[in-house]
């Protein structure tokens, strides 16, 4: 089998090259669908866009644990000198889905490949749609995606976070993704008379501020919660008041108590504007993805897995962030985690969901490494070791004290697997990687 390493940037290639919008993964689809069934990796019967597969291991009816890769791009156009680029005008892979869909396949390829070192099932989830309310993970769920599994883990490459660290939270790690619409109406008029009329102009400039005001006045300050109204639109004139005006934007809670807070206290304070100005306000409050809430244990999973099994990361203590994703839904139904793969540095400086937006290649192999780590992981803690002592990063029972720290050898100095890649751990120990 190719170097793993590279066939992940091979994907990752050809599927930055071909992005596709939500819903619309299509072609993205039949290249998953076609390498996967030519590792003779067993479909579930789905409707896509999208890929659910499995590869059956372990005992029977023992444990299914399942990793997800989200495969849908953006509506932003790609700028900037890489190494490739979007072959689709107006269309980008700019949060880094094509990264994530390149570590799953690789990972799957690892798998198939090693079928016998595996004690536990493992169902991929390719799923469409992430980016887009309604959301992928939601129907799938509705479709029985989850059917049987008992824990799933996800990740994504992120930007913001520095090159090489792998971070995951206990408890809430993202939030939820809640918008609002408030449209205002009334007669208009003369901007030389506005007492003959009612300003919505300035009703929707004290609303903005009044919903300000909820995060700073009615909120628990140790409870995080986001309202930012990113549109104002009215369309008056020099000396004309508007007859309409339009505010919209986006509500972020940890919890969904602040959730469910919150979009009680935006109704409070339309109704509030309506009856202070006379105007017509009308309140649509959208609810979105949940936020995704880490089960402990299967964060620890996550943080064992990097520790043991991925070579050049770190695993380093994160912060929750107040962006959303949709491997909340799953969260809802399942125990599992997700956990962010550190990009940040010289080759990946610009934020997500921008025309510069690139990931750093050299990461995924880390993901990849993860992924594989976390599957070894959860097979030995749900099935155990009746086989023999616990395997170390090339599946054998092999430690072995090194004399040189740079790992030289290419061999596994008990087992010999020569395929192995030698790596010098913390404490001076030669390890060979789960992977090579």
């Amino acid at each position: 089998m190719p170097h793993l390493e590279e066939r992940a940037i091979a994907h990752r290639r050809h599927l930055h090259r071909r992005p596709e919008l939500s819903g619309e993964e299509h072609e993205t689809t039949r290249y998953i669908a076609d390498r996967l069934r030519g590792l003779g990796i067993r479909h579930l019967d789905f409707a896509g866009p999208g890929v659910v597969a499995q590869i059956d291991a372990g005992r029977a009816g023992g444990p299914i644990v399942a990793l997800r890769a989200d495969i849908d791009a953006l509506p932003v156009p790609e700028d900037g000198a890489k190494a490739t680029v979007s072959e689709r005008p107006g269309v980008s892979h700019a949060c880094g889905h094509d990264g994530h869909t390149a570590i799953l396949l690789t990972v799957a390829e690892w798998a198939a490949a090693h079928v016998d070192r595996l004690r536990t099932s493992v169902r991929f989830i390719f799923q469409s749609s992430e980016e887009q309310i309604p959301s992928g993970a939601e129907r799938l769920v509705r479709m029985g995606a989850l059917e049987g599994i008992d824990h799933i883990f996800g990740l994504h490459l992120w930007q913001e976070l520095d090159r090489g660290n792998v971070g995951v939270v206990d408890g809430a790690m993202m939030a939820s993704t809640d918008d609002f619409d408030i449209t205002l109406r009334g007669p208009g008029g003369h901007g030389a008379m506005p007492q003959e009329s009612i300003d919505l102009i300035v009703t929707a400039a004290r609303l903005v501020t009044d919903l300000q005001t909820i995060v700073g006045r009615k909120q628990d300050p140790l409870r995080p919660l986001v309202i930012t109204t990113g549109h104002l639109e009215a369309h008056g004139n020099h000396n004309v008041l508007p007859a309409q005006a339009l505010l919209q934007g986006t509500v972020r809670a940890l919890d969904q108590e602040t959730r469910d807070d919150a979009q009680r206290w935006l109704t409070e304070a339309t109704d509030a504007a309506a009856a202070q100005s006379g105007a017509d306000i009308d309140l649509v409050y959208r609810r979105g993805t949940p936020p995704v809430i880490n089960d402990p244990v299967a964060a620890a999973f996550v943080r064992t897995a990097a520790e043991n099994h991925c070579s050049d990361a770190v695993v380093a203590p994160v912060r929750p962030v107040m962006g959303g994703e949709d491997f909340s839904f799953y969260l809802e139904q399942r125990p599992g985690a997700f956990a962010f793969i550190g990009m940040g540095g010289p080759l990946s400086r610009h934020g997500h969901h921008t025309p510069l937006f690139d990931i750093d290649e050299e990461m995924l192999i880390t993901g990849v490494e993860l992924m594989v780590g976390i599957i070894h992981e959860y097979g030995w803690e749900h099935v155990g070791g009746s086989r023999g002592p616990r395997p170390s990063r090339c599946g054998c029972p092999c430690t072995s004290p090194s004399s040189s720290p740079t790992g030289a050898s290419t061999t596994c100095p008990r087992c010999s697997c020569a395929s192995s890649r030698p790596t010098a751990s913390k404490a001076g120990v030669k390890r060979c990687r789960t992977l090579m």
